[in-house]
């Protein structure tokens, strides 16, 4: 999918076309929702309709102490849209002039005078413009005024739930991937380039990868979990441990995983991993001999986990 990034570049963008605008981060069911009603405002319009985001998230330059972490980086984002079956991303930097602009020099200078867009789509809960004071109402409004067309998604709703990136981190945050997944319409994942560590898996028997993973992700909350790691399109079953080896008087949070079908060498390599249900919390053992019987009853607990949801 073409991605095209800064206002500077709006001319290589299709012209006239429908623009849904959001960070879409995690690209979840709510927002497949989002990219289903921006291609069929296309259709009726004629044009073409591709994803429009912002990058850094607004809330990391605006509010970084509440920042609460990202559930997919800017390319993981541009993957995900594809999948939705949006052609073009086009990013627009987010910076303190951005933020500074009130909604109506927003919706003029961005989005049509930049874009010269015939549609947005949005979801119900888009803001925009300083301070946020611009809403679905007041987008209608200027829809109407300045001759554009405008479609508002309702909210996903799954287990009386409103589905939201917030309700997702929360999850993540307490180690419910397999609520997650339902959310995200797929199972979490990580992803990142294999390092060495300190060799202290294969010590133990059981050699793992370490994945140097994204800034400012959101992480799932520290524990052992059973996943599927993905390496040049194959795919393994693995536990993975998120945490810091209390055992060993660990303090920086690591992300290892442990391929239980694989054989040879990952360093360098990328690696992505899918979190399909959490085993237990992370803990410190007395004893290498303890822990290494408790990674061999965790690798039967995850062989289950993953027979059963196959």
């Amino acid at each position: 999918m073409p991605v095209v990034k800064g206002l500077e570049n709006g001319d290589l963008l299709p012209r006239g076309p429908v623009v849904s605008l959001g960070i879409f981060d995690g690209v979840h069911v709510g927002h497949a929702a989002i990219a289903a009603g921006t291609l069929e405002l296309a259709r009726e319009l004629g044009t073409q309709g591709f994803a429009v985001t912002f990058d850094p998230h607004p809330d990391l330059l605006l509010r970084p102490a509440g920042f609460r972490g990202l559930l997919t980086t800017l390319e993981e984002r541009a993957k995900l849209l594809a999948v939705q079956g949006m052609k073009t991303l086009f990013i627009i930097p987010f910076d303190h002039i951005l933020a500074g602009l009130d909604p109506e020099s927003f919706v003029k200078r961005i989005l049509l005078e930049t874009l010269g867009v015939k549609g947005i789509v949005v979801g119900s809960n888009f803001t925009f413009g300083k301070g946020a004071a611009g809403n679905v109402s007041l987008l209608s409004s200027l829809a109407g005024t300045l001759g554009f067309a405008v479609r508002v998604i309702p909210p996903v709703i799954l287990q009386g739930k409103v589905v939201s990136s917030t309700l997702i981190r929360r999850l993540l945050s307490e180690g419910m991937v397999e609520t997650a997944a339902l959310y995200l319409g797929r199972p979490p994942s990580l992803q990142g380039r294999v390092l060495h560590g300190d060799g202290r898996g294969r010590t133990l028997g059981f050699p793992t990868a370490n994945l140097e993973t994204a800034p400012h992700l959101c992480m799932p909350a520290q524990g052992v979990y059973a996943g599927r790691a993905i390496h040049r399109r194959r795919v393994f079953p693995c536990v993975v441990n998120i945490g810091t080896r209390p055992t060993f008087g660990g303090s920086r949070r690591l992300v290892e995983a442990h391929l239980l079908d694989y054989h040879g060498d990952l360093y360098g390599c990328d690696l992505e991993i899918l979190l399909l249900g959490r085993l237990r919390r992370e803990r410190r053992f007395e004893s290498e001999q303890a822990l290494r019987e408790q990674i061999a009853a965790d690798i039967r607990s995850a062989r289950t986990v993953l027979q059963e949801g196959s």
